[in-house]
């Protein structure tokens, strides 16, 4: 029964998201320079809003959602079982992932779409609670290792931005119980060995803040009726300082099928879900300054026409379901395991994928 309802669960993930939701918008306020009028403010206000937006809405799922798949990452997943205390394993993994790539391929102004995903790391130690059942919990933070001091930059058409992003912190805990639901059984003595099935079902939680500065520019066509009827192109620069805060939790029931080759090397597979919930928070405000790119008597390029406030504010979710298959190896040199598995992400496996490498001392 709880085999059947495991696989149902998988077979309705692959099939349907649940619905995600995306609050608030752009808000950018134009006020025109001294002698300036525009035909109409309201539409130049939402010609320069529509990128920002349109971005956030193309990816509303795709950014939290590629974060809470790889905090799914950080467990070893070598031998089926670890024997109860005093027998326990402590260790290190770590891990990247990434969604959708194939979005870059059609990233444009107009369509601006991204994949996501990440890295996670983690410390983590497991013992076994029963012969058959056993938990291994996992910790990561990035400010212990790493401070985060990056710049990166992109455009697309008129559109083009800088980003820079520092004093990040990133916590991430977790917790996962597997059942040996099939024991091992010996095919062929020292050569060949049916591992066992184990069912297994993680918690993970990731918190995360992050500042950051975007500068921008976004061209468009302005209306304006002084001090000369005519329309005109106008770039306007942004300088914005903003905050990226993020809360998810996933669970994910998993099973794993194993076998054992000469002892020293496990191989398994198996398919997982993760059910997701939580939020990611994006918020900025800023100034801007807008620019004629043209010259038509009396206006120069590059004098001012407007200045602008830019408000921005989104909280995106991620799917509630991410299906995955899972192949990984381990190779068990006495006490020392070393691990590597690769995970495909069955929502769109040829664009999906998540791979981690591992290293661990069980006793």
């Amino acid at each position: 029964m709880k085999t059947r309802l495991f696989f149902l669960m998988l077979i309705m993930s692959v099939a349907l998201y649940f619905p995600v939701s995306l609050h608030a918008g752009t808000d950018i306020t134009i006020t025109p320079e001294a002698g300036f009028n525009y035909f109409d403010l309201s539409q130049t206000e939402a010609d320069y809003e529509a990128f920002i937006d349109g971005f956030f809405t193309e990816n509303e799922e795709v950014i939290p959602s590629g974060l809470a798949m790889v905090n799914t990452l950080g467990y070893p997943n070598g031998k089926s079982t670890i024997k109860p205390f005093p027998h326990f394993e402590f260790g290190v993994a770590a891990g990247v992932g990434i969604l959708e790539y194939g979005r870059y391929e059609d990233f444009s102004e107009e369509n601006p779409t991204i994949p996501f995903g990440g890295i996670n790391a983690a410390v983590h130690v497991g013992t076994g609670i029963t012969e058959r059942l056993d938990v291994t919990l996992k910790f990561f933070s990035l400010g212990l290792v790493y401070k985060v001091d990056e710049s990166f930059d992109d455009e697309a058409g008129d559109v083009a931005y800088k980003v820079r992003i520092k004093d990040t912190e990133v916590y991430s805990v977790g917790a996962k119980f597997r059942y040996n639901l099939l024991p091992s059984i010996t095919i062929v003595p020292l050569l060949l060995s049916f591992g066992g099935v184990s069912v297994n079902l993680a918690f993970d939680y990731m918190k995360a803040e992050t500042d950051m500065i975007l500068e921008m520019s976004d061209s468009e066509d302005v209306q304006i009726t002084a001090p000369i009827p005519t329309m005109l192109s106008a770039t306007a620069t942004y300088i914005n300082e903003g905050k990226i805060e993020w809360n998810l939790y996933s669970v994910t029931p998993e099973m794993l099928v194993y076998i054992d080759l000469l002892y020293f090397i496990s191989l398994y597979t198996g398919p997982s879900v993760s059910f997701n919930y939580g939020t990611f928070d994006f918020t900025m405000k800023g100034t801007g300054v807008l620019r004629s790119d043209v010259t038509v008597a009396p206006i120069n390029a590059g004098d001012p026409i407007g200045n602008s406030t830019v408000d921005i504010d989104y909280s995106m979710s991620p799917y509630a379901m991410i299906p995955k298959w899972t192949l990984g190896i381990e190779f068990n040199i006495l006490m020392l395991k070393l691990q590597a598995e690769v995970t495909s992400i069955l929502n769109s496996p040829t664009d999906s994928v998540m791979g981690q490498v591992g290293i661990r001392m069980q006793f």
